[in-house]
């Protein structure tokens, strides 16, 4: 268990390159504000379970995904100083229908998602954080779904070697093609051919 002083310096760290917090805030934020462990194949979402957190990757990965037609489709890899915000969950607060699974050894800080709204109506650089957090997570997609449209398959599997270079060692290869938008076969032919 970490003490508070601890706790604090984490915080700050990852969430600097969103906000600067003055130390009253930043006390307000530790105080709804949980770091956990996850060991690998650990659960941070599981499909049914309501999202009550937005969290930001401390150490390790995360591999967002989902069920369609009976496959395990990968929607997104969440490494270090990224967020995981399940959306259609945490606004809703419907059951997910998306899993949130720890690829590594991995850590994060969880934020409680109604005490945060609760302090962002409050203090302002609490929902300014708030709102950059968001952001963050919108322009992960944004760039996510840009790759899929229009990069070429080469081209997609370098940009994510590159952004992901643990994952692109460590994921296995279908949530790695599914990912990707293409066949395992066509992964495994690029591997081959590609060096990075």
């Amino acid at each position: 268990m970490l003490d508070i002083s601890e706790k604090k310096e984490i915080v700050s760290q990852f969430i600097a390159p969103f906000v600067t917090l003055f130390d009253d805030d930043l006390e307000q934020l530790c105080a709804i504000t949980d770091i956990r462990s996850f060991s690998r194949g650990d659960t941070l979402l599981a499909e049914g379970q309501i999202a009550r957190y937005i969290c930001i990757v401390t150490e390790g990965m995360f591999r967002n995904h989902c069920k369609v037609g009976g496959k395990d489709c990968t929607e997104s890899f969440v490494k270090e100083g990224d967020v995981v915000m399940p959306a259609e969950s945490l606004f809703s607060q419907d059951p997910s229908t998306r899993l949130v699974t720890s690829l590594l050894e991995s850590k994060c800080i969880c934020i409680s998602y109604e005490r945060i709204l609760e302090c962002s109506r409050q203090n302002v650089k609490i929902h300014d954080l708030l709102v950059e957090m968001f952001k963050a997570a919108l322009m992960l997609e944004r760039s996510r779904m840009d790759d899929a449209l229009i990069s070429s398959t080469k081209a997609r599997y370098i940009n994510f070697c590159n952004k992901y270079p643990e994952a692109s060692i460590s994921a296995n290869v279908s949530h790695i093609a599914s990912y990707l938008h293409m066949a395992p076969e066509t992964l495994s032919r690029l591997r081959s051919s590609v060096l990075l």
